[in-house]
């Protein structure tokens, strides 16, 4: 399938008329794949499905933050959400469409001076233990300096609003008494169980 490029497109001084065999761009056909046995898709009443613009507002000005409401979803961005990359963007939005109407906050958290989801809105960034010395001396640096921060920010966050799913659970998670019930995956295979490191959420039990 192709489709004609509405205006003249210039390339230096040379206009190409729309209509030419230059102008015309090769798009390839939507492809459709079946949906695998025993999921079903999502109906569209429980998608939250306004235009990005508005989608996008929400994400900057979410609901004020409690302990006491358990359904909180942090996404770290250092600059901010308005500077992610398009298709970065498209992954919070999309965890917003789908999570949003079921009650749960999706924050995405930063290190701008001012903003109020700057992670120093949400937690003690001074507190030793929950930050390390580099990163309360402002000393974390290198070429991966976000994606550092990105792991000593994401702790403190669940620790004081819950659990998500790049926590690493070695060992006993115990006492068993605890209310915290931990979920995560498991990969089986014959003769084998397969741990993953990726816990995907806690509740009370």
């Amino acid at each position: 399938m192709s489709v004609l490029v509405s205006d003249p497109v210039r390339a230096g001084e040379t206009a190409i008329p729309a209509s030419s065999k230059e102008a015309q761009v090769q798009t390839l056909p939507v492809l459709e794949y079946p949906i695998p046995s025993g999921c079903h898709a999502i109906p569209a009443e429980e998608l939250d499905l306004r235009p990005d613009a508005e989608i996008d507002e929400d994400i900057v000005n979410p609901k004020p933050i409690s302990t006491e409401w358990q359904k909180n979803i942090f996404f770290f961005w250092h600059s901010g959400y308005e500077t992610m990359h398009p298709y970065t963007k498209r992954n919070v939005r999309a965890h917003y469409r789908r999570l949003a109407k079921k009650g749960w906050n999706i924050y995405v958290i930063n290190r701008v001076e001012g903003s109020p989801l700057n992670i120093a809105e949400f937690v003690d960034v001074t507190d030793p233990e929950l930050f390390p010395k580099a990163y309360i001396d402002g000393r974390v640096g290198g070429e991966f300096a976000p994606q550092h921060t990105s792991d000593l920010v994401r702790w403190p966050l669940l620790r004081k609003y819950g659990v998500g799913h790049h926590l690493l659970q070695l060992g006993s998670r115990g006492p068993p008494r605890s209310r915290q019930l931990l979920l995560r995956l498991a990969a089986q295979q014959p003769a084998l169980l397969a741990r993953t490191q990726a816990v995907v959420g806690a509740v009370e039990r």
